[in-house]
């Protein structure tokens, strides 16, 4: 084959792809589109799972003309079905990594209202809103995930966690350093910390400390330490345990931690 044909069918390849690509999404947006204007929540809470799969297939590697529709009509779903948090979570998704003019004003009214429902206040609402206009908005892709892995961690929000956490996973996936304050967010999730709970343990301060255990006050840590004990030791990982209860023992002496602290030893001895 001649070089000529090879790169006519290259080009002919990746058009095909790509219009490919543009139809399936396309036609997840125009079904998604259907259910939503028959306003059942059975056929909606039965087609959520398969549209939540598209979405996470979408944020790695498409972004066609109906991308931003798509997001937009995940949002309305979620709304019909009255959880308004994972609405709002996919109108951040639309606005920041998939913008468009015409559906930025469409959704306006909708944008608040879930904001609302969020308990939001519209000092704050308001912030959101600015924060994703389009003209405002990271340069590159993987910035812009930053921008709505931080803006969905400031929600406190316990259904977007598995959301935050898959867009971790796609910036590993692209080679992003990761900045302190996801990795000490996924920390505190993987050790047992609630959303709310983690309020006070975050700092997004681009100089914080990267050991979470002195980037916190004295209460705070012990709080950070006896769960990372209990995590580990569920998980089997005794050396880990060990060396974080030596750690433990140090930070303070009041008899409510020194019992505590033998109880966890006991665990350990009995692994």
């Amino acid at each position: 084959m001649s070089s000529k044909n090879i790169i006519l069918s290259i080009a002919f390849s990746i058009y095909s792809i790509l219009s490919f690509a543009q139809y399936n999404t396309q036609t997840e947006y125009r079904y998604l589109k259907f259910i939503n204007s028959q306003n059942k929540t059975d056929l909606i809470k039965d087609n959520i799972k398969n549209a939540e799969l598209v979405a996470n297939n979408l944020l790695v590697a498409d972004n066609t003309t109906y991308t931003s529709l798509f997001f937009t009509e995940l949002s309305k779903s979620h709304n019909i079905i009255d959880d308004s948090e994972t609405a709002f979570y996919y109108t951040l998704c639309q606005r920041i990594l998939f913008p468009n003019t015409s559906t930025s004003s469409y959704i306006h009214n909708t944008f608040f209202h879930n904001a609302y429902a969020i308990q939001l206040n519209d000092s704050l609402s308001s912030v959101y809103w600015k924060m994703t206009s389009e003209d405002l908005l990271p340069k590159t892709y993987s910035n812009k995930l930053l921008l709505l892995m931080e803006l969905s961690i400031k929600l406190h929000s316990e259904k977007l966690t598995k959301h935050i956490s898959n867009l971790g996973i796609i910036l590993k996936q692209q080679q992003t350093p990761i900045p302190t304050w996801y990795t000490h967010w996924e920390y505190l999730t993987n050790i047992g910390f609630t959303a709310k709970e983690k309020i006070n343990l975050l700092s997004f301060e681009k100089d914080c400390d990267k050991n979470i255990y002195t980037s916190v006050d004295k209460k705070q840590r012990l709080k950070i330490y006896s769960k990372a004990i209990n995590y580990y030791i569920h998980n089997g990982s005794i050396t880990k345990a060990s060396s974080l209860l030596v750690e433990y023992k140090k930070q303070n002496h009041s008899l409510l931690q020194k019992i505590d602290a033998c109880i966890k030893g006991l665990r350990i001895k009995c692994n």
